[in-house]
C-alpha cells in the first residue's frame, strides 16, 4: 500500500482524488490533502471550500489549507509519513523545504508533451496555436516551473475523428480535451504510484520548453469583420470552458457565440454562397453585404467570414468569385444581459 498527500484545489482536480479514493484504495492510501484555502463564491459572496477539499471531507481525511507553507505545516505533513506527494492543479507555488518531505519524491500531473507549454494554460495554448496532438506529462517537482524530470509521458490526439476514421479539419473543444486528459492521466498516476521503480527519469530540454500564461476575460474577443474561419474555430475550441468568444454588434453590445459549427455541407455552402453574391452585388445598395455579416437559410444562421486558405489581394469589392468567402453555423448566442438563444 503506498501512502499519497494529494495537492489541489479546481473540480477537475477533486475528479483524480474522487478516483484514488473510490477506485485504488486497495493499492493506494491518502492520508492527506493540501488544498488552497476557502473562497468567497458568487453575488452572495458565500464562503466555500475547494472541490477537492469538499471530497476530502466526505472522506474523512485530513484537509490542510495554508495561505503560507511554514515549519508548522511541514511538521503536520512529515507525521503522515507519505511516500509521494502527487499535485494536479494545485495553483499554489510549493517551497523546497515541502517539495523534499516524501521519501521518493514529490510529483505533478501537467497536461502537455512536456517541455512544450509549462505554465497555466497547457491544454487552452495548444488548441489556440492548432496543434495536432499533445499529451500528458508525470514529472518531478522542482523549483523552477515545469522543468523537473519527466517520468512518464502519454500522447493525445486533438483532432476530432469521424466515423470513417478520417481527421477533421478542427480540432475538439477544450471541454472534451480536458475530460479525456484527465481519465487518462489518473489511471496513469495510478500506474506511476503503484509500480514506481518501473519508470526512469527523463531530465527535459530547456532550449525546446516553451510558456503559457493565464488567460483573461478579453482574450475571447473576436472580429468579425477580419477573423478568419480557422483562427475562429481556434479560439473557440481553446475558450470553450472559459473565457468564451465574443463580438460587440453595431449597438456596441456583447454577444456570446456559445454553440458554432464549422462544417458546412458542400450543398449548403453553394446556397449561402448564391446568397451571399444576391446580396452583395444585385441589390439596390451595391456591395451591401460583406464579410462579419449573416445570412439565414432553412431557418439556420451563419456568419460569413474570409477563408484564409485561399490568397486573394484585391479589395473586397473586386472578389467577384468569392472563392475566399466561408460560412459557419451559429447554433446558440447570448446577447449580454438576456438569456442565450438557440436558433
Amino acid at each position: 500500500m503506498k501512502k499519497i498527500i494529494f495537492f489541489g484545489t479546481p473540480e477537475h482536480s477533486s475528479r483524480v482524488l474522487s478516483y484514488f479514493l473510490k477506485e485504488c484504495s486497495h493499492e493506494i492510501e491518502v492520508v492527506g490533502v493540501v488544498t488552497n484555502p476557502d473562497k468567497h463564491i458568487g453575488r452572495k459572496k458565500i464562503l466555500t471550500p475547494s472541490a477537492v477539499k469538499q471530497v476530502a471531507l466526505t472522506s474523512n481525511i485530513p484537509v490542510f489549507t495554508p495561505d503560507i507553507f511554514d515549519v508548522n505545516l511541514n511538521a503536520d505533513l512529515q507525521v503522515l509519513c507519505a511516500d509521494f506527494f502527487i499535485i494536479v492543479a494545485y495553483g499554489t507555488l510549493i517551497p523546497q523545504s515541502t517539495i523534499d518531505i516524501p521519501m521518493n519524491g514529490t510529483f505533478n500531473l501537467h497536461f502537455s508533451l512536456l517541455p512544450k507549454y509549462r505554465g497555466a494554460s497547457p491544454i487552452q495554448s495548444a488548441l489556440l496555436a492548432g496543434e495536432k496532438e499533445s499529451g500528458i506529462s508525470i514529472f518531478q517537482l522542482v523549483k523552477k516551473m515545469d522543468a523537473g524530470d519527466v517520468y512518464i509521458q502519454e500522447k493525445y490526439n486533438l483532432r476530432n475523428t469521424d466515423t470513417t476514421g478520417n481527421i477533421s479539419k478542427y480540432n475538439k473543444n477544450h471541454l472534451e480535451v480536458f475530460d479525456d486528459m484527465i481519465n487518462i492521466g489518473k489511471q496513469k498516476l495510478r500506474e506511476f504510484i503503484t509500480d514506481f521503480y518501473s519508470f526512469y527519469p527523463t531530465p527535459q530540454n530547456d532550449k525546446q520548453a516553451s510558456v503559457c500564461g493565464k488567460f483573461q476575460k478579453s482574450d475571447g474577443e473576436v472580429d468579425l469583420t477580419s477573423i478568419s474561419k480557422t483562427e475562429l474555430a481556434k479560439k473557440y475550441t481553446a475558450y470553450f470552458i472559459w473565457p468564451g468568444i465574443f463580438y460587440f454588434n453595431e449597438e456596441l453590445q456583447r454577444v456570446k457565440l456559445i454553440e458554432l459549427i464549422f462544417e458546412v455541407p458542400h450543398d449548403v455552402h453553394a446556397e449561402l454562397l448564391k446568397k451571399y453574391r444576391d446580396k452583395k452585388f444585385n441589390n439596390f445598395s451595391k456591395y451591401d453585404m460583406k464579410i462579419g455579416d449573416f445570412l439565414v437559410f432553412q431557418k439556420k444562421k451563419y456568419v460569413v467570414l474570409r477563408d484564409d486558405s485561399v490568397i486573394d489581394n484585391r479589395p473586397d469589392s473586386e472578389s467577384r468569385c468569392d472563392k475566399n468567402i466561408e460560412f459557419v453555423e451559429i447554433i446558440e448566442f447570448q446577447r449580454e444581459g438576456k438569456k442565450s438563444v438557440r436558433v
